[in-house]
């Protein structure tokens, strides 16, 4: 079904599609399926290569880009040669060991990569940092609850606040993934790949 909607959109729109999949990761997004989470990686190995395979054979072909925060990930899409699409948390050195895992699974499949793969990178253009990184950091935290506050005990105390804690940390990190600065500075610390 994905991959007979894909082509259709793809020809409405004259092969301008790129298609992204990924596993998913909260219980909302497998429960409206019927589907366990706990599934989702034996799901996407026998899934994936039919999608693949169906994209391929569209007239025009759709490509597929696998989205990806673990080698596991990596690995998967490189046994299938498909470019991945890194997560916008991961830094310069998460996403060496990301792609050596792609090439090595790649290598072992003989199967060749694709010339590139995608990395999401949020950037954001201001002309008061200071100002701004207080509003940023505040949408952060909001959004990291809300993609992860699924996973996050309510009670206070204990585990569940060293939980909270451990998210404050953790948007602290992805926060420094991103760019933030000058509308010129950002540019060009994106084009020097900067971390």
């Amino acid at each position: 079904k994905v991959a007979d909607d894909a082509a259709t959109i793809s020809r409405l729109g004259e092969g301008r599609l790129t298609l992204g999949v990924a596993l998913g990761y909260r219980d909302p997004e497998f429960d409206g399926f019927g589907v366990r989470r706990k599934d989702r990686g034996k799901l996407m190995d026998t899934m994936l290569p039919r999608l693949a395979e169906a994209c391929r054979q569209a007239e025009p072909p759709v490509p597929i880009y696998v989205g990806v925060a673990t080698a596991i990930a990596a690995q998967r899409a490189a046994r299938l040669g498909l470019p991945l699409f890194a997560d916008s948390t991961m830094n310069v050195s998460e996403l060496r060991e990301m792609l050596d895992a792609y090439n090595a699974s790649a290598a072992a499949a003989g199967v060749k990569p694709p010339a590139t793969h995608a990395l999401q990178r949020d950037v954001f253009g201001t002309n008061d940092r200071e100002r701004d990184w207080a509003m940023l950091l505040r949408e952060l935290r909001y959004k990291r609850r809300q993609d992860g506050g699924w996973s996050v005990p309510r009670e206070e105390g204990g585990k569940g606040q060293e939980d909270r804690q451990g998210l404050e940390i953790e948007v602290g990190a992805t926060a420094r993934n991103r760019r933030l600065g000058g509308v010129a500075d950002v540019a060009a610390d994106v084009r020097e790949g900067g971390d």
